[in-house]
Parts: structure tokens; sequence; C-alpha cells
């Protein structure tokens, strides 16, 4: 199943899986359900995503961090990110702070992160707020990701300065991402990428339902 949805063949990871089902008809095993989690996360199918989840709860498989974030992900890019938004405020309800905030690995950060890219994508500026402060009153740590989301939000509303600003903040949080020179090589292509939007909209400018700036 992985080779198949890493070659984004779909169909062929639906029939791994229903051959999995035959061969294992108690489980198919959990990976097989996060595989096909995943496939509804690159295809911005949230319904499938939530049907998988619910058939994982009903065999027994509790959601990970992962899980959720495929979620997430997939009301993304379904065009839904009120609903992502949504998903990540029940989360936080339901499971309180510190599933959040003391996950392994940061991984209460991924969840956060993901609706801010989701935000940055369409420039929605209230979400991507509003998510930001609660991500420091839950008191999880900002990632590269989450400076990763603030430039591409200043690519759609702001302007290069903001950006910049962005990239050299030394706020709560983002210290531990100075020195600049320890950066992955991803943030600086990110960066780059920013600057060279706002310089594509200044030529061109979109219409903002689609993510671009006003005429």
């Amino acid at each position: 199943m992985r080779a198949a949805r890493d070659a984004g063949d779909i169909p062929a990871v639906m029939k791994n899986f229903t051959e999995l089902c035959e061969r294992y008809p108690d489980s198919p095993g959990r990976g097989a359900f996060e595989i096909l989690l995943s496939v509804a996360a690159a295809e911005g199918d949230p319904d499938a995503a939530v049907d998988t989840l619910e058939a994982m709860l009903a065999l027994g498989y509790p959601p990970t961090h992962r899980t959720h974030r495929k979620i997430i992900v997939a009301y993304n890019r379904g065009g839904r990110l009120d609903r992502a938004w949504e998903w990540l405020r029940m989360l936080a309800e339901s499971e309180g702070n510190e599933y959040l905030a003391h996950a392994e690995g940061n991984a209460g950060a991924a969840l956060f992160d993901a609706v801010l890219v989701g935000a940055g994508k369409v420039a929605d500026a209230n979400v991507f707020n509003e998510c930001r402060r609660v991500m420091r009153e839950t008191g999880v740590d900002p990632t590269e990701c989450t400076l990763e989301a603030h430039m591409l939000m200043e690519s759609k509303v702001g302007w290069s300065e903001g950006v910049e600003a962005a990239w050299e903040r030394r706020d709560a949080g983002f210290e531990h991402l100075h020195p600049i020179s320890k950066r992955s090589p991803r943030l600086f292509c990110r960066r780059v990428e920013a600057h060279a939007r706002i310089a594509t909209y200044s030529l061109k400018p979109r219409d903002v339902r689609r993510g671009g700036r006003a005429a």
C-alpha cells in the first residue's frame, strides 16, 4: 500500500486495502488505515478521512497526533479551513492542553502548523491570528513550519518588510530558530518564495478569494 500511495496510484491503494481486509478479516492493521488517511489528506477529501477514523475507532485503534493532522490537512485541501480549525479546537477541548503542549517530539505543533499553513494559503488572517494566539496560550513551541506559515501569510496580505520581520523574529518561542545559519534549506527556500510571490502579485494582482492581493 505504501508504494502505491507514494506513486499516487489510488486505485492500487484501495485494491491493496481490500486484499488486506480479505486476508485479515478481523483487522488489516493500523498502518493500512493510516495510509488511507494519507490518501484522503492528499486528495482533500475530509469526509473519507473522518470515515476512516471512525473505522479505526471501531476496531480499537486510538488516533495519534499524526492521525489528527491528516484530517486537518484533508479539510484544508478540501477548501474547508473553518472545519480544520474547528477540529483542532475540539481536540484541545476534549484532550486538554497537555495533549498538545507536551506531546512527544512536539507533535502538537504539527497540528497548529497545519492550520496556520492552511490559513496562509487562503490568506485568512483571522483564523491565522486566532490559531497563533491559542498556540501560545496552550504552551506549544513554534517550529520552522510555524515560521514558514508566518512568511506565507505575509506574502499574501503584507509586504517584503513583513516577510523579513517574520524571518528575523526573536520573540518568545522563536529563540531556538537562531542563529539563522542553523535553519534548514527548506526554510530558506520558503523565504525566497515569499518574496517572489509578493513581486508577482505586485505585477499581476489577483482576487483576494484566490489567496492573492486585491487589485
